[in-house]
């Protein structure tokens, strides 16, 4: 390299290299030689090197390949061909060495065996869109995305209109469009299309930048990504895998970006295509639309969620073309907890896979080989028992549960893992990492070890939406497992240390599960949503004893937490100083009253898996009562108080409103004991207070005993979600529960 590079000596690089190789047989450096021969323009020696390699080593395809490929960039396309040959009698079934064949074959003008060698190779490999590409130019077809309809971007940007048309909007889309194409045998590639127009400084602080959204199966091919000014003039967006920058975008000038997606499936899923598209966003939406051009024989099934919409369909050469459009959608306006996209948008979502038995079972088949114990299984299990007999199930599974969490770190880092598939448990336990699908692969693998029954599941989480997933597709973002007895079925997140066993965390609930099962099952599987009649109830129960003294208010409470609250505590506070605990706990409590302070903080049962955790604080709260005619006004300290801000009622909402963005646990109970101070009396008796509504109960209890009042008071939602035709009965449900939490104690 220094002759070659430094001392511009290609003689003298050359013969560096044959000392070396008179002494020393490599092929790298054979290959380097070559190299250097061919810079100087020397063919003869250069390929005299890989057929003396060749002599040596007759069965090197890789080295044939590699002649076949210098003959080509040569333009020897006779000898390329020869060398093809050879390389196809070693290896006669990989795609890419018949398209080589077929591109010098068609060099040559040799058209039926050029199409007979294209032919071949996407029978081989299905997904060579170049392939597809060549073959479709040798048979006289059109270019597949020439069948779209079409659209002069330019034009449309020219004519867009001008921010005052849409003064409530930052932006306007003026065409999301997606061409699909699925090709005989399943291959399937998209284009994408995205033009927006900016009005003002927030619509370019939005657009600014844009991240291409693929996965590990799909090879993403950039177009154009550019700034359109308002005088027509195009500036590049900086790019770099899939993220997009848009520099001197301002407002008035649009953005115009293009991109392919390939995809790129394996084993069961390569003949199946799934999809979905959304037809209403946040923003208006001039032009969307969703193209899909499909061979008529592929069988698919699709459905629009909200608002039904019916495709376009005509015939379009050996293909069909479905095209489903809606023109001039309004923007949604974002409403107070209202539901993700995809349970409000009207959405099409399209699928091959003929129902959730397929997705369950490949899975099974993806998944089975990795959950085989192997000697390092053994070891664990052999570990984590010592000792140990006559364990039931569940506390064999519990064992290995807390085994898991307490030595496998949780990380999903997508350059260690697949997106798909687990890495084998023995991988799990040496490097001591992994992410859902890995702990759980390694618990399911445990389990079975010991004889306990197991399988991994799923998982579509809840914020996704509810109803995501309206057909099959492989399109879950978790992985948890399930052990089945006939006693119960408990499922089990392994992902958090924090988490006691049988706990689920309260977002988790309701989200959408398929099971996995153990074997190829002939029993039909559906989509369901987590909801397990067998889990620790994540419970928050406060008892809190309250003094007046003057007009500050002494406090104790003493609470326990179980399930995910249990774990939240865990998290917040295990591996927190004392001096961070108070500060953090403090904050808390400011953020309903000022002028506190706390002097008392303990926990039991933040270490190790307890399902409970309890803690004891005391803190003074300083002039919180008022002086009022001789009597003394106060309000109960109430931790889970209700207000005005918690919800924003509209009259005119259009959305549901999803209480799973509030909810944190299954039931908040608290409790105050006050003791009266010497010679007061309550000027009034407190009315105990008992509401309902159709999704939620309400209940303010009040009794005295001796010289103490005692006060209960617990909020329980029945359902997660609010339609908008009950908003109006919620509203005034609340109203009734804010006033009673803030209703005043007077003394005298």
């Amino acid at each position: 390299m220094i002759e070659k590079n430094v001392n511009k000596n290609q003689a003298g690089a050359a013969n560096v290299l044959k000392k070396f190789l008179k002494e020393n047989r490599s092929y790298a450096v054979s290959q380097r030689l070559a190299s250097v021969y061919f810079d100087k323009g020397d063919m003869n020696n250069g390929i005299k090197l890989y057929q003396q390699y060749l002599q040596e080593e007759p069965v090197a395809v890789g080295i044939q390949h590699t002649l076949g490929n210098i003959y080509a960039q040569a333009q020897n396309h006779k000898l390329a061909e020869e060398a093809y040959r050879k390389t196809l009698q070693l290896s006669p079934y990989i795609g890419q060495y018949w398209a080589d064949l077929a591109k010098t074959l068609k060099a040559q003008d040799k058209k039926e065996e050029a199409l007979a060698a294209y032919r071949k190779a996407i029978q081989l490999d299905p997904t060579d869109y170049t392939s597809l590409k060549e073959l479709r130019q040798l048979e006289n077809k059109k270019e597949v995305f020439s069948y779209f309809p079409q659209t002069d971007v330019y034009a449309l940007i020219k004519k867009a209109p001008a921010a005052a048309a849409y003064p409530e909007h930052s932006s306007l889309v003026l065409l999301d469009e997606v061409q699909k194409v699925v090709y005989k045998g399943g291959a399937s590639e998209e284009k994408r299309t995205i033009v927006v127009k900016t009005f003002n400084q927030q619509g370019v602080e939005f657009w600014k930048e844009y991240g291409i959204d693929y996965h590990n199966m799909q090879r993403q091919l950039l177009e154009k990504a550019e700034v359109v000014k308002q005088n027509g003039n195009k500036v590049p967006a900086e790019s770099n895998n899939g993220q997009l920058v848009f520099t001197n975008l301002e407002p008035g000038d649009a953005i115009h970006i293009t991109y392919k997606l390939e995809n790129h499936l394996l084993g069961k899923l390569a003949s199946h295509f799934w999809d979905r598209h959304f037809f209403t966003h946040y923003l208006p939406y001039q032009t969307t639309r969703y193209s899909l051009l499909v061979d008529p024989e592929t069988k698919f099934q699709y459905k629009v969620t909200q608002k039904a919409l019916e495709p376009k369909v005509q015939s379009a050469d050996e293909f069909k073309l479905y095209v489903w459009e809606q023109k001039d959608q309004p923007g949604m306006q974002p409403e107070d907890k209202m539901p993700v996209l995809a349970d409000v948008s009207q959405t099409l979502y399209i699928s091959s896979f003929p129902d959730w038995k397929f997705i369950s079972n490949w899975y099974a088949d993806l998944a089975a080989a990795k959950a085989r114990p192997d000697y390092e299984v053994k070891q664990a299990v052999e570990e984590v028992f010592a000792g140990k007999q006559n364990l039931t199930p569940v506390q064999k599974a519990q064992a290995i549960y807390e085994y898991i969490t307490s030595n496998i770190t949780y990380s999903s880092i997508p350059f260690r893992q697949s997106g798909l598939v687990p890495q084998k448990p023995s991988d799990v336990l040496s490097t001591k990492i992994g992410d859902c699908k890995d702990v759980s692969t390694l618990f399911v693998a445990m389990c079975r070890e010991v004889g306990v029954p197991a399988q991994l599941v799923l998982v579509n989480t809840r914020d996704n939406g509810y109803d995501d997933l309206v057909l099959p597709s492989i399109d879950f973002n978790h992985c948890i497992a399930k052990i089945n007895l006939p006693e119960k079925e408990m499922y089990v997140e392994l992902t958090s240390n924090y988490l006691p066993f049988g706990s689920l965390y309260q977002g988790m609930l309701q989200s959408g599960i398929l099971e996995i099962d153990d074997e190829q099952s002939q029993a039909n599987r559906s989509l369901s949503h987590l909801n397990p009649k067998v889990r620790t109830q994540n419970i928050i129960d406060r008892k809190v004893k309250v003094q007046l003294v003057d007009n500050d208010l002494s406090v104790v409470e003493e609470n326990y937490k179980t399930g995910a609250m249990a774990a939240e505590a865990k998290q917040r506070y295990r591996d927190a100083g004392q001096q961070e605990r108070e500060r953090i706990v403090q904050q808390a409590i400011n953020a309903s009253m000022a002028s506190v302070k706390l002097t008392e903080l303990s926990f039991k049962g933040l270490e190790g898996p307890q399902d409970t955790v309890r803690c004891r604080l005391a803190y003074q709260a300083n002039d919180v009562v008022t002086q009022i005619g001789g009597m003394s006004l106060f309000s109960l300290p109430w931790t889970s108080k209700a207000t005005a801000r918690d919800f924003t009622f509209n009259e005119t909402r259009t959305t549901p409103l999803d209480l799973t963005q509030l909810l944190y646990a299954d039931h908040d109970r608290e409790t105050i004991t006050m003791s009266l101070p010497a010679k007061k009396v309550l000027a009034e008796v407190p009315q105990s207070v008992k509401l309902t509504c159709p999704v939620a109960e309400y209940s303010l209890t009040y009794k005295k005993v001796n010289n103490q009042l005692v006060f209960t008071r617990e909020l329980r939602f029945t359902k997660d979600i609010i339609q908008p035709q009950q908003m109006a009965e919620f509203q005034a449900f609340y109203k009734k529960v804010i006033a009673a939490d803030a209703r005043q104690l007077a003394l005298k």
